[in-house]
Formats: C-alpha cells, structure tokens, sequence
C-alpha cells in the first residue's frame, strides 16, 4: 500500500483498497436512505472521496460527479437540507453499482510491436520474396504472358 492505493507489481496494476472502497460505499447507502434530502456536507463527502479515487478510476470521476457538484452549489451552508437532483441520485447510484468494476488499473501500457523483415525483388519474368524469422516464408511467381508485358513499377 502506498498513498491509499494497492500497488501489484506481479499484475502492473494498482487499485483502491477495500476499506477505502467501504467507506464510500457506506456514504453512498447514506445519501441513499436520506433522498430526496440530504445536506451539501454529506454529499460533498462523497464526490471528495470519488474525486481522491481519480488515479484509478481516471476522468470518470469528473464526469459523473457533475450534477453532484451542481446540488451543492446550490446550497447557502454545509449543514442545512437541500433537496436533491433526480440526476445526482442517477450518479450516486451509478458509483455503487460500478466501484467494484472500476477498481483496477494497469501502471503500465503494455504495447506489443511486431517487426517482421520481409526482402522482395521483381523482374520480367517473375517476383519473389522471403521473410525472415517467421517460419522461413518463401514465396515467388513466374509472371504470365500477359502480365510480363506490363511494367512493375505501374501500379
């Protein structure tokens, strides 16, 4: 564990701990319970602990926590009820439904590149080619009449 976060090297991905992923789970059950009301403090717990997830979760976390930032703007203090978005309610519920899915990340993009040398040579009576390191591939063909009248270079 490091900053909050699991780091595996074995897999090269990091996740949120269980403990963090339950506390925000418990916030959201709360929210959940007190709807349509709640007060701009609780609610604003919650995005706080969806936004710190960010390095896992990626953008998403801005995103779909908009209409949430929305609801407690609107609020004139942090303790008094204000009446919930029908959309903040959607995010809400979209965070407990998916923060068991979201809960990892590669550390590193692993991009495969895949060179393949391939030698190949034409002439007026035929072309061949031959690539190497992948299972000694050989081709060649003897041009027809009709095709050692045209020019290789023409496309």
């Amino acid at each position: 564990m490091w900053l909050g976060y699991c780091i595996d090297l074995a897999t090269h991905t990091i996740s949120i701990p269980s403990v963090r992923i339950l506390s925000v789970v418990q916030v959201i059950d709360s929210i959940r319970s007190q709807y349509p009301s709640s007060t701009a403090r609780k609610l604003a717990q919650f995005v706080g602990k969806i936004i710190s997830m960010g390095f896992v979760f990626g953008n998403i976390t801005r995103i779909v926590t908009r209409y949430s930032h929305f609801d407690i703007l609107r609020s004139p203090t942090w303790d008094e009820k204000i009446s919930l978005s029908f959309s903040t309610l959607n995010e809400v519920g979209l965070w407990k439904e998916n923060i068991p899915f979201l809960n990892s990340r590669r550390l590193l993009s692993i991009q495969c590149h895949y060179t393949l040398v391939c030698y190949s040579d034409a002439s007026s009576t035929g072309c061949a080619s031959y690539m190497l390191d992948f299972h000694n591939t050989i081709s060649h063909k003897l041009w027809s009449v009709d095709e050692a009248q045209k020019s290789s270079s023409l496309g």
